[in-house]
């Protein structure tokens, strides 16, 4: 049905999120115990996956 094949494309999308997650999550362990220092462009990649919109708010001339 079309509502089960959302779910399982909701799912799929959501499980490649995690594994990009685990990934970036495994490299910053690495270089944090090596103490190897990020070069910006890591810095600038991970901060536009994760925390790009963290601090937005969502106002009501936007909605």
């Amino acid at each position: 049905t079309y509502i089960e094949n959302r779910r399982e494309a909701k799912l799929g999308r959501l499980d490649e999120c995690l594994e990009e997650f685990d990934k970036d999550s495994g490299l910053l362990k690495m270089l944090l115990q090596n103490e190897i220092f990020l070069s910006a462009d890591t810095i600038l990649e991970l901060r536009h996956k994760y925390a790009y919109n963290m601090f937005d708010t969502l106002s009501a001339s936007r909605m």
